[in-house]
């Protein structure tokens, strides 16, 4: 299980969620994420967070942004501590908050008590029926 809070902004609420990430120098760093719902890729990084793990630019891909526009934008590869599991995987690189996509939350429960303060809580799913 991975527990979060809900923090308030100039622009509302919004659940967070601080997760591992091993830099360059294999030491992980504990960063800050804002959890959408509405960003289908596995995690957004920002060129500042970037900079603070030693992670060089891998490549670039095509995004469609949430105003439908599509743009190029860089990709770092990224290895996180995913409720236990090291994960590793293509993040995107934004200007603006960075971000937990759906395609991690994949396969896991989002529960959210939208109160300052209140509690963003990320379980592994229970399959109601067995593939």
């Amino acid at each position: 299980m991975l527990l979060g809070y809900v923090r308030r902004t100039r622009d509302g609420l919004e659940p967070v969620l601080q997760l591992k990430v091993i830099g360059s120098d294999k030491k992980w760093q504990t960063l800050v994420f804002v959890i959408d719902t509405g960003f289908t890729g596995y995690l957004a990084v920002t060129r500042e967070m970037l900079r603070q793990l030693g992670l060089p630019i891998s490549g670039s891909q095509r995004s469609i942004l949430a105003d439908g526009l599509t743009s190029r934008c860089d990709v770092v590869v990224v290895t996180v501590d995913w409720d236990g599991v090291g994960r590793t995987f293509e993040a995107q690189v934004f200007d603006g908050d960075p971000l937990i996509g759906t395609r991690l939350l994949e396969g896991f429960d989002v529960s959210v008590s939208m109160n300052e303060g209140g509690i963003a809580e990320i379980t592994k799913s229970i399959p109601l029926v067995p593939r």
